[in-house]
This record gives C-alpha cells, sequence and structure tokens, in this order.
C-alpha cells in the first residue's frame, strides 16, 4: 500500500468509529471523535497566526482606506451591521488595489524562423508588474 492508500484506510477507519459513536454503540469512540474534532479546530486556529509582526495592523488599516474609498462606514471591531453588497465591495476594492498593473515592459527580439529557411521571426515579451 501507498501512502495514499494507507491514509484513506485511516480516514475510513475515524468516519466508521465516529458513525459507531454517533448511533451510540461506542462512548469511547464518541470520546474519540470528539478529541480528533477538538484537535482539528486547534490546528487551523494555529494557522491564522501573524507571521509579519505588526502586519494585521496594516492590513486593517488597508481595509479602512479600502472602505471609505468605495462610502462603507466601517467601525473597529465587529462590523455585523454591513450587508454583503458592501463588504463585498470592501474586498473587491483591496483585492482591485492590490492587483493594479503600474507598469508594462515589452520585450521583443528576433530569431531565426524554425520554419522557413531565410526567415526571421519577431517575439515578444509582455510583462505587467503588479503592485
Amino acid at each position: 500500500m501507498n501512502r495514499k492508500n494507507i491514509e484513506n484506510v485511516k480516514k475510513m477507519e475515524k468516519e466508521i468509529t465516529y458513525t459507531q459513536a454517533v448511533s451510540g454503540h461506542d462512548s469511547t469512540a464518541l470520546n474519540e471523535a470528539k478529541k480528533e474534532k477538538d484537535r482539528r479546530k486547534e490546528k487551523m486556529s494555529n494557522s491564522r497566526k501573524n507571521v509579519v509582526p505588526g502586519a494585521r495592523e496594516a492590513l486593517d488599516k488597508f481595509k479602512m482606506e479600502a472602505a471609505s474609498e468605495v462610502g462603507v462606514n466601517l467601525k473597529q471591531g465587529y462590523n455585523g451591521d454591513l450587508t454583503s453588497k458592501q463588504a463585498g465591495s470592501v474586498g473587491g476594492q483591496m483585492v482591485k488595489k492590490m492587483t493594479t498593473t503600474r507598469k508594462t515592459k515589452t520585450m521583443a527580439f528576433e530569431r531565426i524562423s524554425r520554419v522557413a529557411d531565410g526567415h526571421s521571426v519577431r517575439v515578444e515579451y509582455i510583462v505587467g508588474i503588479a503592485v
């Protein structure tokens, strides 16, 4: 068995254990299933830690700027009163600002044609730098 098959078998065993636990066949299986769920939650919460110090504050400032540009009034902290349209417009503005093409460069050169003898072909590369 290769590694992927072994992982699939382990997943199936966990699912069977969870099914048995939920149906009331095995209380220890239920406890194990709950522990596994908690471990997964813990792992997911660890993935949101800041890698760069001060990044959270910079992103919050960037979000506030984007919100003011599209006319959405954001508060510090929880903004659950926003409509989906308002929240989407803030996120869309952030993406728009992050992917704006600042400068386009063209690089070109001539090369000998691979198809026709005695002819040359112009090759162009157009590069955009995103900011």
